[in-house]
Parts: C-alpha cells; sequence; structure tokens
C-alpha cells in the first residue's frame, strides 16, 4: 500500500493533505483481529477494554482498525473508527465487511467527526487516542471533544511517545510527524538532544490535568495513560 507522502515530506501547514495520502504499512491479514497478543500498546488497551467492559469503542486516528476489530471479534464490542488516512479508513471497512461486523469507519479530521458525534448526541464508554496526541495542530481542541462525545462515568486510553525514549525521544528528528513529544514530569521543559538541538517537552500531566489521570506509565517507549 503506497501513498504519496512519508514522514519526511511533513509540513503542519498541509497537515489535511499530508494524512489523508500518508504512507503506512497496514497489520498484516493474519494478526489484525488479535493485535493484543502482538503489539505492545494495543495488548494494554485491550486489557483495559476488557477490565472496563464498555459497549461503544471509538478509536481516534484507528488506521486499518485493527484494533476496533480486534475488540469487536474478541469482546463482542460496538465500535467506531475515524482517520484521516482514505486507504486505511477502505481497509478497515473492507476487513468488517468481511467479518460481518457492524463497525463503523469514517474519513476524515478528528475535530470535524467529534464534532459531528457531538450535534448528533453520541455517546462512548471508550475513546480511544494512539500515538495521535502529538500529530494533532491544536490539542486543547481535541480535547474539548472528546470530553463532549465521552459517555458518563467513560475512559479515555492514550498513548504517545516519551520525549526521554531512545529511539522515539528528543534524539529522533526524523520524523517531522511529530509536532511536539510528551513527557510524564509535571512540568514541561527543554533539552539539547545528542545532535546539540533543544527540544521541548511538554507535560502530559499539564496536557490532560493532573485530576483526570487515573493510571500513567511508560511502557515500550510510550507513555500509557487512562484518563476519565
Amino acid at each position: 500500500m503506497i501513498g504519496k507522502h512519508t514522514e519526511k515530506d511533513f509540513d503542519k501547514y498541509e497537515y489535511e493533505e499530508f494524512y489523508e495520502h500518508h504512507h503506512f504499512e497496514p497489520i498484516s491479514e493474519k494478526i489484525f483481529t488479535k493485535v493484543n497478543e502482538f503489539i505492545p500498546r494495543f495488548g494494554w488497551a485491550f486489557d483495559q477494554v476488557e477490565e472496563l467492559a464498555p459497549k461503544s469503542v471509538l478509536d481516534l486516528g484507528c488506521l486499518d482498525g485493527s484494533f476496533l476489530l480486534t475488540c469487536a471479534t474478541q469482546l463482542g464490542v460496538s465500535v467506531v473508527g475515524v482517520d484521516l488516512t482514505k486507504d486505511g479508513i477502505e481497509i478497515a471497512r473492507e476487513r468488517a465487511r468481511k467479518l460481518g461486523l457492524p463497525a463503523l469507519f469514517y474519513q476524515g479530521t478528528i475535530e470535524s467527526w467529534l464534532e459531528h458525534f457531538a450535534k448528533a448526541g453520541e455517546k462512548f464508554d471508550v475513546v480511544t487516542f494512539f500515538e495521535c496526541i502529538e500529530h494533532v495542530e491544536d490539542v486543547q481542541t481535541v480535547l474539548k471533544g472528546i470530553d463532549k462525545v465521552l459517555a458518563p462515568g467513560g475512559s479515555v486510553l492514550v498513548s504517545t511517545p516519551s520525549f526521554e525514549s531512545p529511539i522515539y525521544g528528543a534524539d529522533d528528528e526524523q520524523n517531522k510527524c511529530h509536532i511536539r513529544l510528551y513527557t510524564t514530569e509535571r512540568e514541561d521543559y527543554e533539552k539539547k538532544n545528542k545532535f546539540g538541538n533543544v527540544r521541548k517537552a511538554t507535560s502530559i500531566y499539564k496536557e490532560i490535568g493532573a485530576d483526570r489521570i487515573k493510571e500513567i506509565g511508560v511502557h515500550n517507549e510510550l507513555i500509557n495513560l487512562r484518563y476519565q
């Protein structure tokens, strides 16, 4: 699956154009309904969803929908996915069709679909946001949009690269898609990376709100957290 753009071409001023045609490798046909067994962040999130026992899950930035299809097939959860990438949504829809699942996948911006769901009065027990918060232009607009569609008592699951990660953190200058990087420190801070360039770490506690975070940890280079 070859798209028009890769990370080196990223320009935040052409954000929607870039992600609409973004190149990515879809999850293999062999494992797309059991990604929890192979991909750590999905394993963590799947365990959370299983414990929370929601009726509905909304995945923002779902790519090919593999996490949702895993939840739908194994847990019987009603699932909805949103992504800007046309190829990802087409793959997700086709896989759901083959499985006979009533899963819904929408192509477009997270912001516009959150607004649509809110106006329609739709609510979701769990909202997932995997490795996406570091990409979006206006984080607070997205977080406020999530609040509008989160059911009472619902949970939001977030994963994002850690600033301190030796692989995906401050030293990673190849991935221009990361508009910002997050730290589990309580305050923002700056430091020079190994190339001598100053990078900023944004506090995930300040971004989300420390009082809302119920669980947080760093695993496999990613910050994983649940908030309500």
